[in-house]
């Protein structure tokens, strides 16, 4: 089966998130976060920008006019590091998150 970075083919065909990145990973994650200085604030941020994004996809339609603002969460991030709001593991996280699903 085809594997990618956070999620793995099903056997009927479809791409699911593998497991460990719903546990393991995401205390991994969060701890390094937390031990390089995310700010809840910053964090609450950027998932709340994703929830806007991802309620307002109805059907394929509307998920092309959203896609060019799921991109432009890697530029925000960036702008974030830049103003020292996020550490660089959080865009790297971001970015690898956005290309491996949106390319």
């Amino acid at each position: 089966m085809a594997e990618r970075y956070f999620l793995r083919k099903a056997s009927d065909g479809s791409w699911i998130i593998k497991e460990e990145f719903l546990t393991t990973k995401a205390k991994e994650w969060a701890k390094k976060f937390a031990e390089e200085g995310l700010k809840r604030s910053q964090l609450r941020r950027f998932y709340n920008e994703v929830r806007s994004l991802a309620d307002r996809v109805k059907d394929d339609t509307s998920f092309q006019r959203i896609l060019p603002l799921i991109r432009m969460l890697k530029p925000k991030g960036g702008l974030s590091k830049g103003r020292k709001l996020v550490p660089n593991s959080f865009v790297d996280f971001i970015d690898t998150c956005v290309d491996e699903k949106f390319g």
